[in-house]
C-alpha cells in the first residue's frame, strides 16, 4: 500500500505543479491525509531495524533514530509539511508559491528508488 501511495505521489504532483492553478477542497483533504499517513510513516523508521555492514540487526533504538536523523529524515519532514495550506490564500503570488510548496513530495520519489 506504502509503494501505491509513493507512486501516486509521484505522478500525480508533477501534474498537479504543472498543470492545476487551484486546489480544490478534496484534493485538500486527500493531501492531508497523505501528509498523515507519511507522519506515520517517519514515526515507524525511528522503530525500524536495519543490517550494518557487518550484517548485524540493530535494534537499539538510539542507533535507529541516530541513523534515521542522519539520513532521509529531515527530507521526510520537510515532504509531509504542508505549505500550500500555511501560505494562506488569494492571488497569482499565491498560487505560483502553492504549486513550488508541491515539490518537497517529489523527493519520496527519490525515496523509492533507493
Amino acid at each position: 500500500m506504502f509503494f501505491r501511495m509513493i507512486l501516486f505521489t509521484s505522478m500525480v504532483t508533477p501534474y498537479r505543479i504543472a498543470f492545476v492553478e487551484v486546489d480544490t477542497t478534496s484534493w485538500i483533504v486527500f493531501e492531508l491525509i497523505l501528509d498523515f499517513i507519511f507522519a506515520v510513516d517517519i514515526a515507524l523508521n525511528f522503530f525500524t531495524a536495519y543490517f550494518d555492514s557487518h550484517h548485524n540487526l540493530i535494534l537499539d533504538r538510539k542507533l535507529l533514530a541516530r541513523k534515521y536523523m542522519t539520513g532521509w529524515f529531515y527530507i521526510d519532514f520537510i515532504s509531509i509539511i504542508p505549505l500550500n495550506l500555511m501560505m494562506g490564500s488569494g492571488g497569482a503570488d499565491y498560487n505560483s508559491l502553492a504549486r513550488i510548496a508541491r515539490l518537497p513530495k517529489l523527493y519520496k520519489l527519490i525515496k523509492m528508488f533507493k
